[in-house]
């Protein structure tokens, strides 16, 4: 019941503000265990793409490159949601941002469930049948991570935020890290 729910949340938004409006509903065991999924398997998969292409860091041992992975994603979202609690208490608006950070964990936990599956998969496959597997989990990425975005412009214009705080939280928020990590990928 708990997972048909927080897939009809991902889709449904009067589904997913019913959610939000039951505080029992996060302090679930099950919520519990569906972050930690997401937290160990995001970085799983970076850390599949990072061995399958080669990438390098300077690392030399598999434990530590899992290791930052690990550390990467967890202080990412702490550091993202440590922002977002920020900028809603200067602009007097943390309810929406309440709202959007529970949005960001019902598509995270989602996320996680979809990429379990993908994760084990290219532990199973040859190396060189593992690229598919690989642009497939990307592609799951992207597309909740653009679901969580229009989720939360919705979120943002249904409750009168201002738009140029739209803009503000679009650009700094989510835009740059994106171009800094894709930039460190590149070096």
């Amino acid at each position: 019941k708990y997972l048909k729910q927080l897939l009809q949340a991902t889709i449904n938004y009067s589904t997913f503000t019913r959610i939000f409006r039951e505080r029992y509903f996060n302090l679930l065991h099950a919520s519990f265990r569906l972050d930690l999924i997401f937290n160990m398997t995001l970085p799983l998969f970076g850390y599949q793409f990072i061995n399958a292409y080669k990438i390098n860091f300077g690392i030399s041992s598999t434990l530590y490159v899992y290791l930052v992975c690990l550390g990467t994603v967890i202080g990412y979202f702490t550091a993202k949601r440590l922002i977002y609690y920020l900028i809603g208490i200067l602009t007097e608006s943390k309810l929406e941002v309440r709202e959007y950070l529970f949005s960001m964990s019902v598509f995270n936990r989602v996320l996680g469930l979809f990429l379990l599956p993908v994760s084990a998969s290219i532990a199973f496959v040859p190396s060189a049948q593992a690229e598919p597997l690989l642009f497939f989990g990307l592609g799951l990425i992207a597309i909740f991570y653009l679901m969580s975005l229009i989720r939360g412009a919705k979120i943002f214009l249904k409750k009168q935020f201002s738009i140029s705080y739209l803009i503000l939280y679009l650009c700094t928020l989510e835009f740059l890290p994106l171009l800094l990590i894709y930039n460190i990928l590149l070096i």
